[in-house]
């Protein structure tokens, strides 16, 4: 994304000093190179810019809708987190009570147990 935006500020330069953008950038030569270059005729100069900034502005909504898929993924994995937690919560404090209600009814049966035996001739 910076490169692209890179890109665009050296063309916003350029088309400012008048010189040929695409002359000096294929040839790698820094801007004080490139003065002596002039634009030869500003015909399709508007298109091309229309253009340009038509590219950037996609590019621009391309970025942010990756940038909110990228939340919504996040979003997404944070709440099961935390549902799994919840769930994890719940299921230790119902295990926790089972065996609770276990040792207490344990003995309770026991000692029943132990009644109907002895009582039983």
């Amino acid at each position: 994304m910076d490169n692209i935006w890179f890109q665009y500020k050296i063309g916003k330069q350029l088309d400012e000093l008048e010189i040929e953008d695409s002359l000096c950038l294929s040839l790698f030569k820094s801007l004080e190179n490139c003065i002596k270059f002039k634009k030869l005729s500003n015909i399709g100069l508007k298109e091309a810019e229309i253009k340009r900034d038509a590219e950037i502005s996609r590019w621009h909504t391309e970025l942010l809708r990756e940038k909110n898929l990228k939340e919504q993924r996040r979003q997404k994995e944070e709440q099961e987190k935390n549902l799994k937690r919840i769930f994890k919560s719940f299921w230790n404090f119902a295990n926790n009570k089972i065996v609770f209600l276990k040792n207490l009814i344990t003995p309770i049966f026991r000692l029943n147990a132990m009644n109907r035996l002895q009582k039983s001739p």
